[in-house]
């Protein structure tokens, strides 16, 4: 089945809303993977475990064409937490699932914080800014909003 609001929300998004939502998505999986550990299913997480290591791979692919510092650390930490993942589900570790999904959030979190900051910082600076004593007002220069690079997120401007 198609949900046409899915279809026109992924295909509008930006990388970084793509990357929220393949986070939010593996963080869904992943969920309902533990729900099923914690059951003690002899599936080993079953499909929503095999989902989240796609959605998981996915992120490492987003981050492994960035050239700078940032990009290759996130690259790497997603690669660390899909080597987790795959660990947990061959042994049907909950706890190991838990902590790789506690790290899910507070990566959402913070990929969340920083596109709200950036998009934040796209807003038009004022014009002017104030004189002080002795110097006259002169007209600012806006600063270039950060950038999100093909490959994942770059902090040059």
């Amino acid at each position: 089945m198609s949900n046409p609001y899915l279809d026109a929300k992924v295909r509008t998004a930006s990388q970084p809303e793509l990357q929220i939502m393949l986070l939010e998505s593996a963080i869904r999986q992943g969920t309902e993977a533990l729900d099923r550990l914690a059951a003690d299913e002899a599936s080993l997480g079953g499909l929503p475990m095999q989902r989240m290591l796609d959605l998981l791979e996915a992120l490492v692919s987003g981050f492994s064409d960035g050239t700078n510092e940032l990009s290759k650390s996130l690259e790497d930490q997603f690669a660390f937490l899909f080597r987790e993942t795959a660990v947990a589900q061959f042994n049907a570790d909950a706890q190991r699932l838990a902590r790789v999904l506690d790290l899910l959030g507070y990566h959402r979190e913070t990929l969340h914080l920083a596109w709200e900051k950036c998009r934040a910082d796209r807003s038009p600076a004022p014009a002017v800014a104030e004189a002080s004593p002795g110097r006259p007002a002169k007209p600012l220069t806006p600063l270039p909003a950060p950038t999100w690079e093909a490959g994942g997120f770059s902090l040059q401007a």
